[in-house]
């Protein structure tokens, strides 16, 4: 990741709703059965929320070890492998340019999937929640304009304790 990459926030676009469920549904038309769930998560996905204007998709599968195959399928519809964490039982892609995305595989009783999920349903039904967030978010983005990585450290404090919730 770019340490000098800069910070930029949006309001909340209605187009990312509709982004997702194109993405969604070519996902399911490319991906197959192996796929339980595909999931619109991260910042895009809670209305109001300011956000980077990448719509971030979590993919559950039936059986993650039988799954690789699904890296070749994705590049081809112009996502780029960023690789895989075998300790989360993650892969990550993501496309740049005007319709940017991440997109993770993972396993619905897996951490990550579980965390996405939870944090947005939180933050989606607890609308004093959603506002400090957003507040925090506007100020971080400030305060590290030029430093993604800086940007999102400070972001993890508020993230955690949402999960513990």
């Amino acid at each position: 990741m770019d340490k000098h990459k800069p910070v930029s926030l949006y309001r909340f676009f209605w187009f990312w709703k509709l982004q997702f469920f194109v993405e969604k549904t070519m996902l399911s038309l490319n991906l197959g059965t192996s796929v339980l769930r595909i999931e619109h998560v991260g910042s895009t996905s809670i209305r109001g929320m300011p956000a980077k204007p990448i719509v971030d998709i979590s993919i559950a599968v039936d059986d993650y070890e039988q799954v690789f195959w699904m890296v070749k399928v994705l590049e081809r519809l112009g996502y780029s492998y960023l690789g895989e964490n075998s300790d989360l039982r993650e892969y990550a892609f993501e496309r740049t340019g005007l319709l940017a995305s991440k997109l993770f595989i993972c396993e619905p009783d897996g951490e990550k999937w579980q965390a996405r999920i939870h944090f947005r349903n939180y933050l989606r039904n607890h609308p004093m929640e959603r506002q400090v967030y957003a507040a925090l978010k506007k100020d971080l983005a400030q305060q590290h304009k030029d430093d993604l990585l800086s940007y999102q450290r400070a972001k993890l404090p508020f993230v955690q304790e949402i999960l513990l919730k």
